[in-house]
């Protein structure tokens, strides 16, 4: 008898096994299949793959926090009554930086705010057009600063909006850089 018990339990002990492996196994597929491609590449072992999705983990965290750092940025920048004050603060901002003309248009709770610099060696761009083509979109724009500061004209304009799900920032921002350079 203590020879059938003992076979008895080397396969229970071979099925947990076989099972756990089992288990492993579909969870080294899924986390393969949620890391980009380039962490998964050619054959590797599953620890392999394991140490990849920590890397991935990392690399992700960093992104968040470089996104975040220039988030607190643009809030400042949009928040700031002293525009020129927060742009000299700040000049090597990513708003800021690499062309002419730089326009951004953000959500904010009750509206949409719009945030253009332009290089003053340029040329100045007629600010009257872009806040014309709003008018003419139908949007309420309730306030308008303008700044000049290290070379830069500044302007933040502010729009009310009751539903931001009912306008398309991208296709605003997008409309409002032509309007800026083809009327410079």
């Amino acid at each position: 008898m203590d020879e059938a018990s003992n076979h008895t339990k080397k396969i229970m002990h071979r099925d947990i096994e076989r099972q756990r492996r089992q288990e492993m196994s579909v969870l080294y597929a899924s986390i393969r299949s949620l890391l980009p491609q380039e962490y998964t590449k050619g054959k590797r072992s599953a620890s392999d793959h394991v140490g990849q999705a920590v890397n991935y983990v990392k690399h992700m965290q960093k992104k968040i926090e470089e996104l975040k750092m220039r988030r607190d940025k643009l809030k400042r920048l949009s928040n700031s009554s002293g525009l020129a004050d927060t742009y000299a603060e700040d000049q090597n901002s990513d708003l800021m930086s690499g062309s002419s003309n730089c326009v951004n248009v953000n959500g904010f709770q009750g509206g949409v705010e719009v945030l253009i610099s332009s290089s003053l060696n340029q040329g100045d761009f007629p600010l009257s057009k872009a806040i014309a083509h709003l008018l003419g979109r139908g949007l309420n724009v309730i306030s308008c600063v303008s700044a000049i500061a290290n070379g830069e004209s500044l302007h933040k304009i502010q729009i009310e909006v009751e539903d931001l799900t009912s306008i398309n920032l991208a296709e605003i921002r997008e409309r409002l850089a032509y309007v800026i350079t083809t009327m410079a």
